[in-house]
């Protein structure tokens, strides 16, 4: 039969208590000697080890992944590129719909036809009975290529023509920084998603991209080893 070996306790957090007072008593019974377990700063630098080392990997990871997501979107720019007009237009809807515009509804979101579409591209209702819609436009630009203030101010004018107050304007290029100071004279609400943005939102929201792996990473939970009651890696049987 095992016998089970008390832990010294004293009074304080055992987080609190130096590791002479917790250890030695118990130490020395399994048979150890007090010079073996002395506490100078060496030994004090060698119990931070893990947790800088957890640090440092947790720190990696973060790094590696933040890089990854980025080679991810520059590869989703380019397989939107590589698509037909008329998918960018669905892009655009889908975008929105992920982003849970219309409540994900898809019956309250609808693409307008190329022909006679007076620079829309895709509506989306807000509500049932379409009292509060956002008019759609996207441009699928060169990588280099931008969109020019007069083709904002054309969106603008589509949207008062429809009497639209809201407007959402998507490229795959960029837009000139004329064409951005276009909408602090307007009335409408115009938001402006250029190609880097746009990979960046379709990534986050898993539109054209899907999870392969994800990883947990745990850490020591202080508030579980601070009433005393317990030790790591002691085990006590009978």
């Amino acid at each position: 039969m095992v016998r089970a070996i008390p832990v010294l306790y004293t009074g304080r957090y055992l987080m609190q208590d130096s590791y002479e007072e917790l250890m030695l008593p118990l130490f020395l019974r399994l048979g150890g000697e007090e010079r073996q377990l002395h506490m100078d700063e060496a030994v004090k630098s060698d119990a931070l080890e893990p947790v800088m080392a957890e640090a440092e990997a947790s720190n990696i990871v973060a790094s590696t992944h933040r890089a990854a997501m980025r080679d991810l979107e520059h590869r989703v720019l380019a397989f939107v590129y590589a698509q037909p007009p008329e998918f960018f237009e669905r892009l655009i809807i889908d975008l929105l719909l992920a982003m849970g515009y219309a409540g994900r509804q898809r019956d309250l979101a609808r693409q307008v036809g190329r022909s006679h579409d007076g620079g829309i591209d895709g509506v989306i209702a807000q509500d049932p009975l379409g009292l509060d819609v956002i008019l759609l436009q996207g441009k699928r630009l060169k990588p280099n290529a931008s969109v020019s203030s007069s083709q904002i101010r054309d969106f603008i004018g589509s949207l008062e023509t429809k009497q639209a107050r809201k407007g959402v304007f998507v490229t795959t290029g960029s837009f000139s920084s004329q064409a951005r100071a276009t909408l602090g004279s307007v009335s409408r609400r115009v938001r402006l998603i250029d190609g880097v943005e746009l990979s960046s939102l379709m990534v986050r929201h898993n539109l054209g991209v899907k999870p392969v792996n994800s990883y947990v990473f745990k850490t020591i939970d202080r508030t579980y080893f601070s009433g005393g009651l317990a030790l790591p890696g002691l085990a006590h049987s009978a």
